[in-house]
């Protein structure tokens, strides 16, 4: 028996999507591209109490961040190029009750995946929202990283670090859960127009 499984032209996330997981779906795109570009579109910071305040929160520990996940994508098929957009909204507040809010940060990332061949007709929506949201939230998470920690900074804060971000094939997306903690993406990719 030979395993030729995977093998040439078949892209086996394309056969049954019902019975495939969101990263198996995510995987039957990803063998398929190459990261080209990433872009910064849009970003924002704003403080929500005085500095002195702020800073004394941040260095004590005593915060909890919440990280909203909005991916979408598009698809220009002549070109072989995909567009996955992650919005990242961060929201760090207080422990203690009530909670306070500290600072909201916001920024929006453009990630350009060249593509060997047009993804399949049959299930390309199913395919593409997987990888938007999985792959397309992995591969700009470092991005947000720096920018959370580097704007932190520059606003004179104690630099604020985010946590890993994990993709687990029984549990999808999600972001790993050390101090501060964060949520993981509450929604499927939209497909932008």
């Amino acid at each position: 028996m030979s395993d030729e499984t995977n093998q040439g032209q078949s892209k086996p996330a394309a056969s049954h999507p019902a019975r495939l997981t969101q990263y198996q779906l995510a995987a039957g795109v990803a063998q398929h591209v190459e990261l080209r570009n990433v872009l910064l579109r849009n970003m924002s910071a704003k403080l929500k109490m005085p500095l002195v305040d702020a800073s004394n929160v941040i260095e004590s520990g005593k915060t909890d961040a919440s990280v909203k996940i909005t991916p979408a994508y598009s698809l220009d098929e002549p070109m072989l190029v995909l567009n996955v957009v992650v919005g990242f909204a961060i929201s760090v507040s207080t422990q203690e009750e009530p909670s306070a809010d500290v600072l909201e940060l916001g920024a929006e990332f453009e990630l350009s995946y060249g593509l060997d061949s047009p993804p399949p007709l049959d299930h390309r929506d199913a395919l593409l929202s997987a990888f938007a949201h999985i792959n397309g939230t992995y591969n700009a998470w470092p991005y947000l990283r720096e920018f959370v920690q580097s704007t932190t900074a520059r606003m004179t804060l104690p630099p604020v670090v985010l946590p890993v971000f994990r993709v687990t094939p029984d549990r999808g997306a999600r972001v790993g859960q050390p101090s501060p903690t964060a949520e993981g993406p509450p929604s499927d990719a939209s497909k932008v127009n």
